[in-house]
């Protein structure tokens, strides 16, 4: 997938994960509602959806558990 320009202030999981996968068409998916929560990192610059993705959960509890062409799972650590 190519790079985007991302602008993302910190928030919650689930809204950042939303916003990722609107912006790029691939999905983000994770089973444990209790992610939805989380608050991540700040997404900026022109990056790949794999780096947005591990820029936005740095040092949180997530981690991505899996990742496809289209498709990136996160879970706890």
């Amino acid at each position: 997938m190519p790079d985007h320009d991302y602008d993302m202030p910190a928030a919650r999981f689930d809204e950042t994960a939303q916003q990722l996968a609107h912006a790029t068409g691939c999905g983000i998916v994770y089973d444990d509602q209790s992610l939805s929560p989380v608050q991540v990192n700040a997404v900026k610059g022109r990056i790949s959806i794999r780096q947005a993705i591990h820029q936005a959960i740095d040092g949180t509890a997530l981690q991505v558990k899996q990742e496809t062409a289209d498709t990136i799972a996160v879970g706890r650590r």
